[in-house]
């Protein structure tokens, strides 16, 4: 009987030996294919990261292959890539994506980092609206200085857009080594100044979806009017201001020219919006017109830019730009269009895209574990030098207070002129 007991042993420890080997297997032919395709298909990849010092990282991180899970493996790789310096090539996975997550969603403004979005089934909504200053005794400055290795941080605006969706990972957490099991101590900070621990649980990623509750501020601004919506505009004709929201770079256009006719048939016309656009700086009075993309993380720039040339020619009153930290790739272009051809002055926050930068982006899935690789297929070069964000002429930053009041002070400012 002792016998065969140690029999089954063996054949279990075998087994398991065999099943992890197997699998550092498939992640080598992963790295491999990795290694070649990366620097083919990619505009550039070389530019700021010397090769030999690219494969020395792979070859460090094979040896380590036997002792690392999935997810610490696309950590790894994106630790590797995103020292090429372009924000817009990155990898990620499945389970990455859909692991274990604090449930809470932040937002960062000028006094710190907010929780805007939490779920109801543990009752963690009472924390919406609360400051975040710590997880397991270490401040969010600091977690944001060990979450910098694993994006390419050209410029503060594009940590502290980036920040919040890390900060609520698991796996982030553990990589970064502010967390070793599923259960974590965050530290909050309520309106009148009291601070206090609330240990939290991850939970599936997936699981909380239908049960999330968003911070509700006491008004919304103007200016927030609707988010969801691509692009919208408004003629104010008290003020004699025609508003422009730009939130993403894309349209019914975009998504034809680019083979998604499924997608295209939900979006608005970019044609009809830019022609509607055009009428009223025909038919009425403007004084002001302001483009705003400071929601913007880009898309596709050649309608921006159509826009921007055919305002400039149509228009000759002062212009202002509202850019911000999520003003990133295509919606940066845009800015920079509205400088060349309306003159405007830029209102808000710095940019978290650099106006040089990589882009038009392609992916590629690595052929066993199904990760997704996201890179750059072009450089744009657009002005002197390399400024490492679009700096506004006159720099707002958004609140949490202005924003829990419907105060928009970059609007507010761009009114009172």
């Amino acid at each position: 009987m002792r016998t065969l007991f140690l029999f089954f042993c063996l054949l279990f420890v075998s087994g398991t030996a065999s099943a992890q080997g197997f699998k550092a297997y498939q992640w080598r032919k992963d790295i491999a294919f990795l290694e070649k395709e990366l620097p083919q298909r990619h505009k550039d990849f070389f530019r700021h990261y010397p090769e030999p010092d690219f494969r020395l990282a792979l070859d460090s991180l094979r040896e380590a292959l036997p002792g690392l899970e999935d997810w610490e493996v696309v950590l790894r790789l994106q630790e590797i890539i995103c020292r090429a310096g372009d924000s817009h090539t990155a990898i990620t996975s499945e389970g990455l994506r859909n692991g274990p997550a604090y449930p809470l969603d932040f937002h960062w403004f000028e006094e710190g980092l907010f929780v805007m979005g939490a779920t109801t089934v543990a009752s963690l909504d009472t924390l919406l609206g609360k400051k975040l200053l710590a997880v397991n005794g270490i401040a969010v400055d600091e977690i944001a200085a060990r979450a910098a290795r694993l994006m390419v941080v050209d410029n503060a605006s594009i940590l502290r857009l980036r920040l919040p969706r890390l900060i609520s990972s698991s796996y982030t957490l553990r990589y970064i080594g502010v967390v070793e099991g599923s259960s974590a101590v965050f530290t909050f900070r309520n309106a009148d100044g009291f601070t206090f621990n609330l240990p939290i649980e991850t939970v599936p990623a997936r699981s909380v979806e239908s049960a999330f509750a968003t911070f509700q501020p006491e008004a919304y601004a103007f200016t927030e009017r609707d988010n969801r919506k691509p692009f919208w505009h408004e003629y104010l004709e008290a003020e004699q201001i025609l508003y422009i929201r730009y939130n993403r770079c894309t349209s019914r256009e975009v998504e034809t020219k680019y083979g998604n006719r499924k997608k295209a048939r939900q979006l608005p016309s970019f044609e009809k919006f830019s022609q509607e656009v055009l009428a009223v700086l025909e038919t009425r009075p403007v004084k002001k017109l302001v483009f705003d993309v400071s929601n913007n993380p880009g898309g596709s720039s050649q309608q921006g830019t159509a826009l921007a040339e055919k305002i400039g020619q149509a228009y000759h009153g002062d212009v202002f730009v509202v850019i911000g930290k999520r003003t990133y790739s295509s919606a940066v272009l845009n800015t920079l269009d509205f400088q060349q051809y309306c003159r405007a002055t830029l209102v808000g926050e710095p940019t978290s895209g650099r106006p040089n930068h990589f882009g038009e982006v392609r992916k590629f899935r690595l052929p066993y574990s199904g990760a997704t690789v996201m890179y750059s297929t072009k450089y744009f070069q657009k002005v002197d030098g390399d400024p490492v964000a679009i700096e506004p002429d006159i720099p707002i930053e958004l609140s949490f207070s202005d924003f829990r009041r419907g105060i928009d002070p970059a609007w507010e400012y761009i009114k009172g002129l």
